[in-house]
């Protein structure tokens, strides 16, 4: 059986590529549900699975508490390098302690020497889910998503880890006490994907790493590992908040040449002219257009910048939305003409 790790559709042996995205299909290398890791987790079910490891849910038998596990596949495993990467990748993650950011608590191997990370399991909404199913949303919720997104990426730019691959697909929403907690998922993945298709298959350092729709103009134009910085994850922040504010993309393509091009040269459709219906603030519009500059010296410097600048941007929302409120309630008192002589 292989599976689709776009869109996790299974299809039989025989079938290449995935009918509905195009891409190709992977081997399932999934243990079934119920199997012994280590002796201290048991698999519920598997969640999802990609060029370089497979997701599963599971709960840890001693705390009796539910966990994600991410398990290198099976084939990756016999490369020496990049298991050295994987476990690498798995302690830089770990030393990240931030509410925003899925947690990483350990590094192992299973009895068969294959390396596993025990993750943090996170229950929620993803994004996607959410701008499907409710956008456009309110501009001052779009904000509260997009600053705790910020301030998770701020503290792992801090430590050195860039996304690479922010898509609404790896933003999980949370319940939290009547507010919405966000959690960034799949940190690190493009870092093992870029090793797996330069290292096992050659490819050329042009390769573009990430989802079409999501690609800084410096990935889209084939920058990877050191050329690339904080900032690309800012322009897939941007991209994600015009989706959020309007439900659609800021550019339109059919195939990956055009989407590339969008990126590197094209204009996104200003969200003012094309949603005006929406009376999206200037404030966050012009943000949001700051976030998809083409050069990243003219988006926000940091994470940690785009921070201060959203929460700006929330406090003028409910001022001005506080100040059209008393606005109305003083035209609610407001006597009519004549009240005094009616009164006589």
């Amino acid at each position: 059986m292989k599976t689709c790790s776009q869109c996790q559709a299974t299809y039989p042996e025989d079938v290449a590529d995935c009918p509905t995205d195009g891409l190709p299909l992977l081997e399932v290398d999934a243990w079934p549900d119920g199997t012994m890791v280590k002796g201290g987790y048991r698999i519920v079910c598997r969640l999802s699975q990609d060029l370089v490891c497979v997701l599963y849910k599971a709960v840890h038998l001693k705390s009796n508490r539910i966990c994600t596990l991410k398990v290198m596949s099976q084939d990756m495993s016999g490369y020496p390098g990049f298991v050295r990467l994987f476990r690498e990748n798995a302690r830089q993650q770990k030393k990240l302690h931030h509410p925003n950011v899925a947690r990483v608590e350990k590094f192992d191997h299973t009895e068969y020497g294959i390396p596993f990370m025990v993750m943090e399991y996170v229950e929620g909404l993803s994004l996607r889910a959410v701008i499907d199913e409710h956008a456009p949303l309110p501009p001052l919720r779009v904000c509260a998503i997009a600053r705790q997104v910020a301030a998770g990426l701020a503290a792992s730019h801090e430590r050195g880890i860039v996304h690479r691959d922010l898509t609404p697909e790896s933003i999980f929403l949370i319940p939290d006490a009547g507010d919405e907690r966000i959690k960034i998922l799949n940190l690190g993945i493009p870092t093992l994907q870029q090793a797996l298709l330069g290292d096992r298959f050659g490819t050329s350092p042009q390769t573009v790493i990430g989802t079409l729709q999501y690609l800084s103009p410096e990935q889209a134009l084939g920058q990877i590992g050191d050329q690339l910085d904080g900032r690309s994850d800012l322009y897939a922040l941007g991209v994600i908040m015009y989706q959020m504010l309007t439900r659609e993309l800021p550019f339109q393509a059919t195939c990956a040449a055009d989407w590339i091009m969008s990126h590197i040269s094209e204009n996104p459709i200003p969200i003012r002219v094309v949603y005006a219906d929406l009376a999206v603030p200037d404030l966050l519009t012009n943000l949001v257009l700051r976030c998809l500059e083409k050069n990243r010296e003219a988006r926000p410097a940091s994470a940690r910048d785009l921070v201060r600048e959203l929460a700006c941007v929330e406090n003028e929302i409910q001022r001005a939305q506080q100040a059209r409120l008393d606005s109305r309630r003083g035209r609610a008192y407001h006597k009519p003409p004549g009240w005094y002589f009616w009164k006589r």
